[in-house]
């Protein structure tokens, strides 16, 4: 059995911000190829392993753990992504480097304030229907402007987010080792760091040998 530990005391601040969705995982010990060692493997409930054997799958199962949670992230990452546009598309607003389409829309409202101011200042200066059509326009205006910033700055922070993940995603067999272990009665304690472009994590894997 093997499990994460999402908050190690010994990692890093940048770890620990690394791990805010901790990962947990079981060690699938029937894949891992057993010893020839008839003198262990006649005891009831103990089997053996190789060592190098075993510490490899052991590598391997956590790498393949690590994508596999990122992967569900990425798909996460593109779900949202996905409703942004749809929310941005329902406000008519298509976002190009630009932003023409946005920006024609103010712009046309901000020309229908100016025309009100005008009235305003020519016809009736205290007139409160006028006034509160200005008032209107000016909030309508500043929603609109706050809206899209909202919008733009969101989708850009799920892009860079979905970028970070999809780098993240390609670990080569140098990003992942065995930094640490350590043994105790029949209970085997293994720290494994994956480095990533963006961060590393350490893990940390409990297992019971005799259970």
């Amino acid at each position: 059995m093997g499990t994460l530990d999402p908050y190690p005391s010994s990692s890093t601040s940048n770890s620990k911000k690394c791990m805010n969705n901790p990962m947990r995982f079981s060690i699938n010990k029937d894949v891992i190829k057993k010893a020839e060692n008839q003198d262990v493997n006649s005891i009831q409930r103990i089997v053996a392993y190789d060592h190098l054997e075993f510490e490899t799958s052991v590598i391997e199962q956590a790498k393949n753990t690590f994508k596999r949670n990122n992967s569900l992230q990425i798909s996460a990452t593109r779900e949202r992504l996905s409703t942004l546009d749809d929310d941005i598309m329902y406000v008519n607003i298509v976002y190009l480097s630009s932003h023409r389409s946005a920006q024609h829309e103010l712009e046309k409202m901000e020309l229908s304030l100016d025309t009100l101011l005008g009235q305003v200042s020519i016809e009736v200066s205290n007139s409160s229907l006028e006034n509160r059509k200005i008032r209107s326009l000016e909030l309508e205006i500043e929603t609109k402007m706050k809206l899209i910033d909202t919008l733009l700055s969101r989708k850009s922070a799920l892009l860079s987010k979905l970028s970070s993940l999809e780098k993240a995603n390609f670990i080569s067999d140098g990003n992942v080792s065995i930094i640490a272990r350590s043994s105790s009665n029949c209970i085997l304690h293994y720290k494994i760091r994956i480095y990533t472009k963006t961060c590393s994590q350490s893990m940390f894997i409990l297992i019971i040998l005799n259970v």
